[in-house]
């Protein structure tokens, strides 16, 4: 018995990576916070700093927001693209944001206690897994643009997969987009 510790080299990390945010202490300068994947420094907007599961976490509340840069995006492929949190809900009514793009059509929310991801007006997924309220938990999802695949995972398992439409909108190249809030409420 023992234990297994794999060690990835930094630039296999950061590779293809375009925004990484992680809310400590040292990536908060007053209403800066810090991109660690390039220079997309976000500004807090109401959102506060609180204990998270791994280090800091940010506190979203009605109409509180990070904004990211308006086309931070822009000359990124956007032909595979994923995405990871920790989120933390205290109730599953109404529309919580948690990237949103607008002008580009891109929503990752938890709408009416259920996970969902719009992208670029296709209406990929409702992933219909409940989230939990009072409770830390992991979501990810992957989407290929190519082929149309989309998967959805929470706390490491996968509880929605698609092939939808495929396309070749581009994400996020303009428009502002924000972490926190949302657009439909």
């Amino acid at each position: 018995k023992g234990t297994l510790v794999g060690v990835v080299p930094a630039d296999k990390y950061t590779d293809g990576l375009v925004l990484h945010y992680t809310f400590d202490g040292d990536t908060l300068s007053g209403s800066t916070l810090a991109d660690l994947a390039g220079n997309n420094d976000g500004t807090l907007s109401g959102a506060v700093p609180t204990i998270g599961i791994v280090g800091q976490a940010m506190e979203f509340g009605g109409g509180d927001i990070v904004d990211i840069p308006n086309g931070w995006g822009s000359g990124v492929d956007f032909t595979e693209i994923s995405g990871a949190t920790w989120v933390y809900p205290t109730s599953t009514s109404g529309t919580k944001g948690l990237l949103e793009g607008r002008g580009s059509d891109f929503h990752w929310e938890i709408t009416s206690g259920d996970w969902r991801v719009r992208l670029a007006d296709y209406n990929i997924t409702s992933a219909t897994t409940a989230s939990p309220v009072n409770e830390w938990s992991h979501i990810a999802f992957t989407y290929n643009r190519s082929t149309g695949r989309f998967k959805y995972y929470v706390n490491g398992t996968e509880v929605y997969s698609a092939t939808g439409e495929s396309g070749t909108n581009a994400f996020f190249a303009s428009g502002n987009t924000q972490l926190g809030d949302s657009n439909f409420g």
